[in-house]
């Protein structure tokens, strides 16, 4: 919401997000967030690399969900867990995080992005139902157009 100039503090967002510190936030909970702001969200699964680029070309910032181990100071007994980024740019190679988790800009190489691309929506994986393959949120205002 920072890129609109509508300043929310993370804890703001989560408590409008209905977030559980037990439970994971969801999709629909940020876009939710993101409704409640004046803006419009669009969520999509079995996205792409050029997907995000035409959201990015439109100046529309592009929040991913996907799989991290967590920062380098983590302790081994860490387990890895969804997580969301917002997307500040693509190039032929790498794709470029702004990662709240770190707290700045992280850089992945696509290939190896692609590999963590993914989520599940339960605390372990039973089927194919749960799986959250490549899904993008586009936060957007109001008057503009896909």
């Amino acid at each position: 919401m920072d890129y609109y100039g509508v300043e929310k503090t993370e804890e703001e967002v989560a408590k409008i997000c209905g977030r559980d510190p037990d439970i994971r936030t969801d999709a629909s909970s940020i876009k939710k967030a993101a409704v409640s702001f004046g803006f419009k969200a669009e969520i999509q699964n079995d996205s792409s690399f050029d997907d995000i680029q035409r959201w990015l070309d439109k100046k529309v910032p592009v929040i991913v969900d996907w799989f991290t181990r967590g920062r380098a100071d983590y302790d081994d007994s860490e387990v890895p867990d969804g997580h969301y980024s917002v997307v500040v740019g693509l190039d032929k190679d790498n794709i470029y995080l702004q990662d709240p988790e770190i707290g700045k800009m992280r850089t992945l190489k696509r290939d190896d992005f692609m590999r963590v691309w993914f989520d599940f929506k339960s605390s372990q994986i039973t089927s194919w139902d749960e799986m959250i393959i490549r899904q993008l949120i586009a936060i957007q205002k109001n008057n503009e157009k896909r």
